[in-house]
């Protein structure tokens, strides 16, 4: 018997799918969610341009990728008193902080991996929130492994440090001139989470 075949959809889709799993809502939530999107809205006769409507189990499977649950009993965990890799104990309590308060308490440590990952994206740039580094983590390393390099160009033009940062990446990848990375069409329309975080207005006014 064959295996399923996994549904394709299209970036926007999935970037509406994370956003809504970020803010906790079920996998059947979501879809009746973007179900009611796609009838107000209307499907663009630009494949790709609009909304779809995607199986339920697609929906399942991009959630568990970006669901965020403290299940680490199997794996080393980070500690302060701990820190084999010296790793920035600042950078690593303030962005712990942003995660705790985003997700509700459900994450309250982080695996040596993670804090790893974490560390070397605050210390390779500016201006970027705690919650920021986490949702690029999230999207670009445990959601896309085999996407890393796309990391590296984001961390590389720091779009939200300024308009000119944001259009000239924005315009390479429109032109195709590079590739688009994987977290891209999620914190291009976030921008003030990249830079607000979960303390900033804009975050706590959508919960």
């Amino acid at each position: 018997m064959e295996a399923p075949q996994r549904q394709r959809i299209n970036q926007i889709t999935r970037n509406r799918i994370v956003e809504l799993a970020f803010k906790d809502y079920t996998a059947p939530q979501i879809r009746d969610m973007i179900c009611k999107e796609v009838d107000i809205i209307g499907k663009n006769t630009l494949p790709g341009f609009s909304l779809e409507i995607p199986e339920l189990r697609t929906v399942q499977r991009i959630v568990k990728t970006v669901r965020d649950e403290d299940d680490y009993s199997d794996q080393e965990t980070w500690s302060m008193k701990d820190n084999s890799d010296s790793l920035n104990v600042a950078h690593l309590l303030d962005t712990l902080a942003e995660v705790v308060t985003g997700t509700n308490g459900k994450i309250i440590r982080f695996t040596n991996e993670q804090a790893i990952w974490i560390n070397k994206i605050r210390e390779s740039t500016t201006g970027l929130s705690g919650w920021g580094t986490w949702i690029l983590y999230k999207l670009s390393v445990e959601s896309n492994p085999e996407t890393e390099k796309g990391l590296d160009l984001i961390l590389g033009f720091k779009p939200w440090e300024s308009n000119d940062r944001f259009d000239k990446f924005s315009s390479l990848i429109e032109e195709n001139r590079i590739p688009k990375p994987a977290a891209w069409s999620f914190i291009s329309t976030r921008m003030s989470l990249m830079k607000n975080g979960v303390f900033g207005k804009d975050y706590i006014d959508e919960r």
